[in-house]
């Protein structure tokens, strides 16, 4: 089973642009904290690059901005390409649910729901 679950803070405002066939496509890059050690030390961060289409991308960059805490269900899709120095690796969350992660007091955006959780729908994919 491919399924992520994580919780984290938008590094970027989302990127958005359409495909050719007219489907939204919203990138964005997540900080997700890393479980502290034994010690209590905090050992950091992870930066995951984030991916939403459709419905999800629209929600996406609607609601949410740099800064924005999320709560997010992905699935992993890795890929390659040639890039100028040779082969290039990426590894990519797709978006299947995201939520807001902070009450609506706290989130920044004052026209977001109080509740919204986008989920797949067979006509969006």
């Amino acid at each position: 089973m491919n399924r992520c679950y994580f919780t984290g803070r938008l590094c970027n405002d989302p990127e958005t642009k359409q495909s050719q066939s007219g489907m939204t496509i919203t990138r964005f890059r997540i900080a997700v904290d890393r479980m502290k050690t034994k010690d209590n030390q905090n050992p950091g961060a992870d930066f995951l690059n984030c991916v939403a289409f459709g419905v999800r991308g629209d929600f996406a960059s609607k609601y949410f901005h740099k800064g924005s805490k999320a709560v997010i269900e992905a699935h992993v899709q890795t890929g390659s390409y040639d890039g100028q120095n040779g082969k290039v690796y990426t590894t990519d969350f797709i978006i299947d649910s995201m939520e807001f992660g902070d009450s609506k007091s706290n989130n920044d955006s004052q026209h977001a729901p109080a509740q919204t959780n986008t989920t797949p729908n067979s006509s969006d994919n």
